[in-house]
């Protein structure tokens, strides 16, 4: 039997390979999800140290000593990263790729490299939360602080949607899953990246399935990543966003409020609602023991990007006339009226029905169907376009409410037309 020093050299990918540059890992897309492969550059193949069986045997000190191979260490963080779910969307999002484009971008990223040499190194404990506007490049951030952690670090890491997390309990009840089901493996991993936290409709089973997770996080002392478009800072008692502030969900100045420790910034007539608004005092005050705040701030990346397409648009528009437009093309359908008072009433007077005592003595199937259903509702009030007729949407609402027992499923409900 050899020495340990005396066995060959493990398998190792190719400096000069031009697919993976060297890394051995080429990124790719499963399903839904992000993932990584193992190049072909990874040469000799079987590894000649351990003959492809990722484990060796050799004399340590004169002692027998069985082993793993360091060709599996590319193998192990590659499926770290696939076990992470990160999105597919954002499956070359890296920290290195984060454009900071102005001090404020520059400032989040520093910190977010700063937080994953921190926690390598067992020098904090504690979880990060990036906050910011839309297209801010939060979700990016985080992304790219997961697959540093996984690829570089070999850590455990799952990233969750928070309204997609809400799905999947959902459809775990059809199954006939217990909610523990799915949020089990969310408990127990060493870091948990929940990103859009604080995003949904405020509902009960919303915020008590937010609440058990962070608890069960904290009470094990566990790792949370997050990010959210709501500020922290003091609550404005506004639970959703206010419409007049044209959808805005984020104060311009909160992230400095937040830092002044202003106490009347939410006072001076801007009713933004805040992250404790959006989670509740409970949870807020535990992931404010939980993570370190850090804002995103900057220009909105999407919009950018939106600009620079439209000036490639003109310029192509500008050497290429357009053609005209057929006589017996299909005139677009009108938008959805705003603010019908009745769908605005039904809704209401639902939400206010669905109490405590009701969520929990009824099939929880049938309460997650008619939260869905009413968030449809919602989307119709506030101009989305609906995907089948409101009188449909209303009928099933009032067939869910009426199976749930609540009252206002025995009124005539119907969508006013104007």
């Amino acid at each position: 039997m050899k020495r340990l020093e005396e066995l060959p050299e493990h398998a190792t990918p190719s400096r000069d390979c031009p697919k993976c540059k060297g890394h051995g890992l080429l990124t790719q897309t499963l399903g839904f999800h992000a993932g990584v492969s193992l190049c072909d550059c990874i040469q000799p193949s079987p590894c000649p140290r351990c003959g492809g069986s990722g484990r060796i045997l050799a004399l340590m000190e004169g002692v027998e000593r069985v082993g793993r191979c360091k060709c599996q260490i590319l193998p192990d963080r590659a499926r770290l990263f696939n076990q992470a779910r990160l999105p597919a969307r954002y499956a070359d999002a890296t920290l290195e790729s984060y454009e900071a484009r102005d001090d404020g971008a520059r400032a989040a990223k520093e910190a977010a490299e700063q937080w994953v040499r921190d926690y390598a190194a067992g020098t904090t404990k504690r979880g990060l939360l990036l906050h910011g506007e839309v297209g801010r490049g939060k979700t990016h951030l985080l992304v790219g602080v997961a697959r540093r952690l996984t690829l570089e670090h070999n850590r455990r890491v799952r990233f969750v949607e928070f309204t997609l997390l809400l799905s999947e309990l959902m459809e775990g009840f059809e199954r006939g899953d217990g909610r523990q089901t799915v949020l089990a493996p969310l408990r127990d991993v060493e870091v948990l990246a929940i990103d859009e936290i604080g995003k949904g409709r405020c509902t009960e089973f919303e915020l008590a399935v937010l609440d058990e997770l962070i608890t069960q996080r904290y009470n094990t002392a566990r790792v949370i990543l997050a990010t959210s478009n709501y500020a922290p800072g003091n609550a404005t008692g506004e639970k959703t966003p206010n419409l007049a502030l044209h959808g805005r969900t984020y104060a311009p100045s909160a992230s400095s409020a937040a830092k002044s420790g202003d106490p009347s910034y939410y006072d001076r007539g801007l009713r933004v609602p805040t992250l404790v608004d959006r989670v509740g005092d409970r949870v807020y005050s535990r992931l404010l023991e939980m993570v370190g705040l850090v804002a995103v701030e900057g220009a909105d990346r999407r919009q950018l990007l939106h600009n620079q397409q439209n000036q490639l648009a003109q310029q192509h528009q500008a050497t290429f006339e357009a053609p005209p437009v057929p006589a017996y093309a299909e005139p677009r359908p009108a938008e959805p009226r705003r603010g019908d008072a009745q769908l605005t009433a039904l809704r209401v007077t639902l939400t206010s029905q669905m109490t405590p005592s009701i969520l929990s003595s009824r099939d929880p199937k049938l309460v997650v169907q008619l939260e869905r259903l009413l968030g449809e509702l919602q989307d119709v009030e506030e101009g989305v376009r609906p995907e089948r007729p409101v009188e449909e949407l209303v009928r099933d609402v009032l067939h869910v409410a009426g199976r749930l027992g609540l009252p206002a499923a025995n009124r005539k409900w119907g969508a006013s037309r104007g």
